[in-house]
């Protein structure tokens, strides 16, 4: 499959953590701060930088300039990463993917401090990342600004507007990823297409809207499809998706949800991370019930010195400590002081 695993010790939040992860979904919960999306940055930087590699000797720069831009840390030095804990210089991150090894340390220091990397070609593999805030209703325009501006964007941003950019595959897609895409155009009930520097979405009555003016759920819907066209997301791609359910009405995240389930199923591995219960619980269900999916949920926990460890498990049950559930628990208890307080006389 895909990602493997990740062990990584010493960077930003985490002293030592590992992920053992599903070739499905793998769903990140855990309070803000805790981590979740460096995770999927540092995962995402990584594959990268490999994809971009044409040879070994390469990656070490294209890793640190990559991590500079994902990550944006003060300056552009990704030493800055290091988890500032005292007797420690260093975090060292170690990649299972394909079953092949591929791991690099990382150094406070600023000359070179990205260092022993494996030297030996490992595969490469596509990647998206697509942020919490859509891109589409950005996209005309963004890049030529993004490239001729100092912005405070990371690179994440610019990277999903270049993915959103490429020009279809000629012909529908076919198997698992065409009915993804029939099932999700159902959902908004259009379709998306290109217009010279800006993407519309065209009904089935024939009328043709701008992105920026629809609701931003279903953007995120249309930029789905989009890649599936152009073929961004393919079997055997990875998608990272930061708060996939943010700004979205609970009935169209349930479509969300359902849509990167089959995704799953048509051979895509997503890492993902939600601050929404019913999100997650939806997966767990919807991934118990498929055969041709699976998911692993992973919580990122607060420790007293300021870090994070992660606990694990193949349903969000599973999960011993679980933000999401204390929240549904801590509201139901509170419902039930409520309607005790009503009605004392």
């Amino acid at each position: 499959m895909p990602l493997d695993r990740l062990k990584a010790s010493g960077f930003t939040a985490f002293d030592e953590i590992e992920l053992l992860l599903d070739p499905g979904v793998n769903v990140l919960i855990g309070p803000n701060g805790s981590g979740k999306t460096h995770l999927m940055k540092l995962l995402y930087s990584v594959l990268r930088s490999l994809d971009a590699a044409d040879a070994p000797s390469q990656v070490p720069a294209l890793l640190e300039e990559k991590l500079a831009a994902v990550f944006r840390p003060d300056g552009n030095s990704v030493s800055r990463l290091v988890r500032r804990v005292q007797g420690k210089g260093r975090s060292s991150v170690e990649l299972e993917l394909d079953q092949r090894r591929f791991r690099f340390t990382l150094h406070q220091t600023s000359s070179g401090p990205v260092r022993e990397v494996t030297r030996t070609r490992v595969p490469s593999l596509a990647s998206v990342f697509l942020p919490s805030r859509e891109v589409l209703s950005l996209f005309e325009g963004f890049m030529a600004l993004y490239q001729a501006r100092q912005l405070s964007i990371d690179e994440t941003y610019a990277d999903a507007v270049a993915a959103l950019d490429l020009p279809p595959l000629r012909g529908p897609r076919p198997g698992a990823l065409g009915d993804v895409a029939r099932d999700l155009e159902t959902a908004i009930r259009a379709r998306v297409r290109r217009d010279g520097p800006r993407f519309y979405l065209r009904e089935s009555s024939g009328a043709k809207i701008e992105a920026h003016l629809v609701a931003e759920g279903h953007r995120k819907i249309a930029s789905v499809l989009q890649l599936i066209s152009n073929g961004s997301l393919r079997d055997r791609a990875v998608l990272f998706w930061d708060e996939p359910e943010a700004n979205l009405h609970p009935l169209l995240a349930e479509t969300v949800v359902d849509a990167i389930v089959k995704l799953a199923g048509a051979g895509v591995q997503i890492i993902l991370a939600t601050h929404d219960y019913l999100v997650a619980s939806r997966i767990s269900l919807r991934a118990a019930q498929e055969l041709s999916t699976s998911a692993r949920f992973f919580a990122l926990v607060p420790t007293k010195d300021k870090g994070a460890k992660v606990v694990s498990g193949a349903r969000i049950e599973d999960l011993d400590e679980n933000l999401l559930l204390e929240a549904i628990r801590r509201h139901t208890t509170f419902q039930r002081s409520r309607a005790l307080a009503a009605m004392q006389p």
